[in-house]
């Protein structure tokens, strides 16, 4: 197996590794956010109101449903964003290890081949 394909197959391992553990640390986040969110709400609109049981349930749901959407859509971001992030570093890195390490082992493979066929 070629060098080139056994980086880039530890390359996606760590990746998708590292893509699950911020997936699971950030869903965790913006969720527990979205559900103080939605605590704050209530109790605000607790305070302001005059009658407590003009709260209902039913806009309690829909400020619940809102903030979680939110919170699932920014995971999306983040995951959108990190996933950029790790193919730019992947192409970074490939094109280091071919100008850095494979095209000069080449050169000199190359080079030990004239000689060894010369004498």
């Amino acid at each position: 197996m070629k060098l080139l394909l056994k980086f880039n197959l530890a390359f996606i391992a760590i990746f998708l590794g590292g893509l699950a553990v911020s997936a699971l640390i950030a869903r965790n986040l913006l969720q527990r956010d979205a559900q103080d969110d939605v605590l704050d709400r209530a109790r605000f609109q607790l305070e302001k109101s005059s009658v407590v049981s003009t709260y209902t349930a039913t806009p309690g749901a829909q400020v619940v449903s809102a903030s979680m959407q939110r919170a699932d859509k920014a995971l999306m971001t983040v995951m959108g964003l990190l996933c950029v992030v790790f193919v730019l570093i992947g192409v970074a890195l490939n094109l280091l290890l071919w100008t850095l390490v494979i095209q000069p082992v080449q050169q000199l493979s190359a080079l030990s081949d004239r000689v060894s066929l010369a004498s």
